[in-house]
């Protein structure tokens, strides 16, 4: 089979199409690996691979490999509707189809062990979700994960009653109320990063392919993330994973305190506050993003051989 294509320098070493049990194609790939082990990237929503080649040199430097993919729905993995910009999911447990293809691949080749999982943003729903499934790497790290989403409570009632009209009659797949197709994003006020510079570097990265873009959420991602949230919350934080989770002080897209709250009870978790840090902690001002490498390094020091 054809390799997929990969836009931009620091190419994974593989690259490559993998099926999940469903038959969705998605993109996964792996970087060279570390003596130290492999980090096991869990993305959020829109997001793709080459937007993650400064987080792979940056664990490279640490000693570690990193591994990463596209979800269904974005980046070059399949679309699920006719009109690629949607951002859609029929359920949230369709993405744990994607995360078992994806261990699969990483077993398959071989990604030296152990394996601390880095989840990001909607990943980190993903990611907690998996490790309730029974996925038990060495350690775990959540970046701003959205373990709730930013809504007033008119949006939230909304994106319900929106959900319970729309899907009897066959519309969950349409925008949800306020979303809309792709727009670039202008540096000023922007809720990522008060770093232009990564910001532009984002931008300049989704230029490269249209299916590098994805706009809006669908009417049923949206009821179904917030279910998701909402059945995580009332679970007990997982046993036997040393656990970092940080976000910023800045955070506008999901919610800070559902983060501090869950990481209240996780034994052997640590809580970050970045002060002034946005949505992107990895992306932010060196003096933002460093203080977040230095509580990852603390973490990946614990479990490496």
């Amino acid at each position: 089979m054809t390799p997929p294509p990969f836009y931009g320098a620091d190419r994974p070493e593989d690259i490559r199409w993998i099926t999940a049990a469903d038959g969705k194609r998605l993109r996964a790939g792996h970087w060279p690996k570390g003596q130290k082990g492999t980090i096991l990237l869990f993305t959020g929503r829109t997001e793709f691979l080459e937007k993650y080649t400064d987080a792979a040199q940056t664990f490279a430097a640490l000693g570690w490999g990193m591994a990463s993919l596209d979800w269904r729905g974005q980046g070059l993995s399949a679309r699920l509707l006719e009109d690629p910009q949607i951002g859609h999911v029929g359920d949230f447990f369709e993405y744990q189809r994607d995360v078992d293809a994806f261990l699969d691949y990483c077993a398959r080749c071989d990604l030296p062990k152990p394996w601390v999982m880095f989840a990001h943003s909607m990943g980190g729903a993903i990611g907690l979700r998996a490790l309730h499934n029974g996925f038990r790497p060495a350690a775990a790290v959540f970046s701003a994960p959205m373990w709730d989403i930013q809504l007033s409570p008119v949006l939230r009632i909304l994106a319900k009653v929106a959900y319970v009209i729309a899907k009897p009659i066959g519309l969950a797949a349409r925008y949800a109320p306020t979303q809309g197709p792709h727009e670039p994003m202008v540096f000023e006020g922007n809720p990522l990063t008060h770093d232009q510079a990564r910001l532009d570097w984002m931008k300049e990265q989704a230029k490269a392919d249209p299916l590098l873009t994805l706009g809006g959420a669908s009417i049923s991602w949206v009821y179904h993330a917030l279910t998701e949230c909402q059945a995580l919350a009332a679970l007990p934080a997982p046993k036997g994973v040393p656990t970092l989770g940080f976000v910023g002080t800045d955070e506008r897209v999901v919610s800070r305190e559902r983060i501090a709250e869950i990481m209240a009870t996780w034994p052997d978790g640590q809580f970050l506050e970045i002060e002034g840090a946005a949505h992107e902690v990895l992306m932010e001002t060196d003096p933002l993003r460093d203080q977040a490498l230095r509580a990852i390094a603390q973490i990946l020091g614990r479990v490496a051989p």
